[in-house]
């Protein structure tokens, strides 16, 4: 991991400490350039009807459609038309003792992220930071 990507992750953890999720504070940044160019946090409050249908790919039509953090920061650039088949995107979470926790995007916005061609996704994992090329 470069000292750019830990800054990039340290961005993301001061966002996911803005979720007014109960339980997993989530937060996603989406680089582009070498800029941070969106950023956001999961809510246990706000929905969006994209939310609902990436949702197809986890969930039931009946389930919340809370939005996630990942799609929270890419909804101004989609709505944009940013071109982000250059970027990366940043999730972070961790435990309540401090301790990273697993942010691998789910199913549901893991498609959101290749559908919007991302070619980079970091997240946290329980030892550290994992990388995968999309």
């Amino acid at each position: 991991m470069t000292k750019k990507e830990l800054s990039y992750f340290s961005a993301t953890k001061a966002v996911s400490e803005l979720s007014n999720h109960p339980r997993h504070k989530v937060g996603a940044v989406v680089v582009l350039k070498h800029r941070i160019v969106s950023s956001s946090s999961n809510s246990d409050t706000k929905t969006h009807p994209l939310q609902k249908r990436y949702n197809k790919y986890r969930f039931t039509e009946d389930s919340p459609h809370k939005c996630h953090a990942e799609l929270s920061a890419l909804i101004p650039l989609i709505k944009d038309g940013v071109d982000l088949s250059n970027a990366s995107i940043f999730v972070y979470r961790e435990h309540k003792n401090g301790d990273p926790a697993l942010a691998r995007p789910c199913k549901s916005c893991m498609e959101l992220i290749k559908d919007c061609k991302i070619t980079r996704c970091f997240y946290t994992t329980e030892d550290g930071f994992a990388k995968e090329d999309l």
